[in-house]
């Protein structure tokens, strides 16, 4: 059984105070509208008894018509079952609770063979298939005539919503606000523009900065590098939002400014060549004593090569180098490394899941404001990170 806190004023799952009391919709829509998507986001779970009509009145100071008017109208669809001296339950009609409109899905990103977006789309399947929603991966590479083929006769290739990581052009969020003025259901993962008016889930690598520089820190790392690519505002952020968690910290300390360092490739760029590896060895090892002894690289892929390239010049992770990367991808890319990795860990597959419960919600209800969702990140303490060698 589940309880609620109602001396704090927390008597019923979802928060009441979205509900506008304003003459332009009626309020007990409203409060059906919130409800069968929380139900269909699987905040209230099939067979789960709601909390009491009067709990949503006191809570949502709404009115005894208006939450009856709600209620009756969602049991008339299915939704749910009320029982007389019992209460109100979700249904466990799967049918019931897993019928949307759409049916196939396009799911985009630059390289769709990457361990990233194999992860993220892990997800994504694992949501759809509840709904019984086809999900295609679609690559929508990195030139803008690549890009925007990707939405050319979108809706005749049967697509009917789309979702995806977009290294993107403004050309190619125009062609974005352009379906979305059609009512066409989209939802972008990692990145969020408030000039495209429409839902996202991103990753929290502001605290993953940060998590890691204490990480460094406590563990007496005062040079630190990091590598990773170019930031392309607004379109891609990571090292820009890495970086403020790192300032944070250092400022919420009241630390001293340390050594830190960064080198930063384009977004495409070949991690093979001999050059670039040993473009990054020089930028490791030079100033000889004072050199850095710690790595923070945007990725788990830059982590693990950059390790290998250590390994081939006698270097020891983390013994001469500490390396965190980003990602704690399951498959470990860039392997194989002699250690597990420690690094930030995202939840590509929880965001893959929560895109498309967005992308269902948004068809249902093409008129409710945009959300933004941000999921939390921590520190996976592995073996490549440990203290400084005095």
């Amino acid at each position: 059984m589940e309880l609620f806190n109602i001396d704090k004023g927390i008597a019923v799952k979802i928060d009441l105070n979205i509900i506008h009391k304003t003459p332009d919709r009626p309020l007990y829509l409203q409060l059906k509208e919130l409800l069968r998507d929380a139900i269909k986001s699987h905040v209230y779970t099939p067979g789960e008894k709601l909390e009491s009509e009067r709990e949503f009145i006191r809570e949502g100071e709404l009115s005894y018509p208006t939450v009856s008017r709600a209620f009756k109208e969602l049991s008339d669809e299915g939704l749910l079952i009320r029982k007389v001296g019992a209460g109100t339950f979700v249904t466990t009609n799967r049918k019931i609770l897993n019928a949307t409109k759409l049916k196939k899905i396009a799911v985009f990103y630059y390289n769709t063979e990457t361990p990233y977006f194999k992860e993220l789309f892990t997800g994504v399947k694992n949501e759809c298939a509840i709904h019984n929603i086809k999900a295609e991966p679609v690559a929508s590479g990195f030139e803008l005539d690549e890009e925007l083929h990707i939405f050319e006769n979108f809706k005749s290739r049967g697509f009917d919503g789309a979702l995806g990581v977009p290294f993107m052009s403004v050309e190619l969020c125009q062609e974005l606000t352009k379906l979305l003025r059609q009512n066409f259901p989209i939802s972008i993962i990692a990145t969020y523009f408030r000039q495209l008016p429409c839902d996202a889930v991103t990753l929290d690598n502001e605290n993953g900065g940060y998590m890691v520089m204490e990480h460094l820190w406590n563990l007496g790392h005062r040079k630190v590098c990091y590598l990773g690519n170019l930031p392309n505002y607004p379109f891609f952020m990571n090292p820009i939002e890495i970086m403020s968690g790192i300032t944070r910290f250092l400022h919420e300390r009241g630390i001293p400014e340390i050594n830190f360092r960064k080198l930063l490739f384009p977004l495409r760029f070949d991690d093979k060549d001999p050059a670039v590896h040993r473009k990054i060895l020089d930028f490791l090892t030079e100033d000889g004593k004072n050199r850095t002894t710690a790595l923070i690289c945007q990725g788990d892929k830059m982590a693990c090569d950059s390790i290998k390239i250590l390994a081939r010049a006698g270097l020891r992770v983390p013994e001469d180098y500490s390396v965190v990367g980003f990602g704690d991808l399951p498959h470990g890319p860039g392997k194989p490394i002699d250690r597990p990795l420690t690094t930030i860990h995202w939840q590509l597959r929880e965001a893959g899941r929560q895109a498309v419960r967005m992308l269902i919600s948004r068809a249902d209800f093409p008129d409710q404001i945009p959300v933004r969702l941000i999921l939390s990140s921590h520190l996976v303490d592995r073996n490549t990170a440990g203290p400084v060698r005095r």
